[in-house]
Order: C-alpha cells, then structure tokens, then sequence
C-alpha cells in the first residue's frame, strides 16, 4: 500500500504535469515568435517586444478570472456537482467575453499615448502593424484561459493541453507563411505574426468549444439559468487575485 501523502503527491503530479508543460509552452511561444521576428529586423523585433510587454498586463485580468473560475469548478467537482461547475464556466465565459472585447477596444483607443512611452520613431511607425491583430486576438485569449481552467479543475487536462499544444505549433507554421511568404503567401514581416497568433488562438478557441460541448459542458439543461449572485462571486475572487498579479507584472513591465 502506498502512503496516503506519497499517493496524494502522485496525483498531484499527474494533474499538475500537463498545466506545467502548458505553460512552458507558452514561453516557448513567446520566444518562437521573437526568434522570427528577429530574423526580420532589429526594429520590428524592439516592436514585437515593447507589445508583449504591455499584452501581457491586459493577459493578468484573464489569468485572474480564470483562476477565479478554477476555483470554483473544483469546488463543485469535490462536490460531485457537475451542474454547478458548468453554471460556472458560462458566467466564467460571458465574464471573459466581456474582459476581452473591453481590452481589445481600450488597447486600440489607448494606441494613440504610446508615443508617452518615448520609444524610437521608427519603431512607434510599425506598432500599428502588430497591433490591429494582436489586440482582437485577446478578446480570444480570455475565454481559452476559461474554458482550460474549467478542464483542469475537473481533472481533465490532457485534452484541452493537446488542443492548446496544436495552437502553438499552428502559430509556428503561420508566422513562417505570414511573416517571411513562404509556400506563396504575402510576406507581411510584423503584420504577419499578428494576423498568425490570432489565427492560432481563434482555431484553439474553437477547438475547446467543440471538446466541451460534445462533453455536454455546455449543452447541460439542468442549470440554464444566470443570476448576478455567480457573477459577483467570480468577481469577488478574481479581483485579489488579478490585482496580485498585476502589481509582480507590472513592476517588471514598468521597468
């Protein structure tokens, strides 16, 4: 017989396993994109990087609300309440769909005040090119991180890590197409790996919709309802937790 703290570490382990390397991913990712983009030239590399740095403070307000929404679905599945966990995920979902479409519109109407950051000319000229699709793409990005959320805190992770992983390895494809015109395509340098990461994320988007409503997540008829009490919790969670993070990101971004 296994000790019971060995077997509860076991388990540990097998959950935590595929949410690591999901995450080591997205590193890969990042740096994947800034490799090509550097191939591109020295301006469109410092324009790649300067976005980042700021799509990723709008990212923290998803990674909150979904793991407000983690933590709520994995109460209800310690529950043996499936109902209730995906009550859950569609509050968790109107919320993110809300969150994205408010960044994708403050970042493009906050474009304008970058020149407040004092980053070369040059590099303020080819912003735009990244940005027109890098910010709808968030819109995007925020119901993934749900959707994932509500997978793994129901112990199922190894899907919706395999749809996320093709994700990845389609941006990778698309940039070679978009970025450098390869195979025939536009070569659209900054632009391309723009229009490749949204292309990527609305393909993993629809790919988990699909999982989850052939597993009935969100066809279930038991609990159809919405009401302002789920909302408010999952705002009450996500706003600690959002803040947090904001402020170790945002120290390093500032910087």
């Amino acid at each position: 017989m296994m000790h019971p703290s060995l077997l509860e570490n076991k388990l540990t382990l097998k959950l935590a396993f595929p949410i690591i390397v999901s995450h080591l991913g997205q590193i890969l990712l990042g740096i994947t994109d800034t490799v090509m983009i550097g191939r591109v030239g020295t301006v469109e590399l410092a324009a790649i990087a300067l976005m980042n740095n700021l799509i990723h403070l709008f990212m923290v307000l998803g990674f909150g609300l979904a793991i407000a929404v983690s933590i709520q679905v994995s109460h209800a599945h310690g529950k043996n309440s499936l109902s209730q966990g995906i009550h859950t995920l569609r509050h968790g979902l109107i919320l993110s769909l809300l969150l994205g479409v408010g960044t994708w519109i403050s970042i493009q109407l906050g474009s304008p005040l970058l020149h407040y950051l004092k980053q070369p000319t040059e590099v303020l000229e080819i912003f735009p090119d990244y940005l027109v699709w890098i910010a709808p793409s968030l819109a995007l990005m925020m119901p993934i991180l749900v959707m994932k959320s509500y997978a793994e805190a129901q112990n199922r992770p190894w899907t919706v890590f395999w749809i996320q992983f093709a994700g990845i390895f389609l941006n990778m494809i698309l940039n070679a197409l978009f970025i450098f015109g390869m195979l025939g395509f536009p070569e659209m340098g900054l632009a391309g790996a723009g229009l490749a990461t949204f292309l990527a994320r609305l393909a993993t988007l629809l790919g988990m919709f699909v999982y989850l409503y052939f597993n009935r997540d969100l066809t279930d008829t038991e609990n159809r309802s919405f009401s302002l009490r789920a909302f408010k919790i999952l705002f009450m969670l996500a706003t600690p937790i959002t803040a947090q993070m904001l402020m170790e990101f945002g120290a390093f971004a500032v910087s």
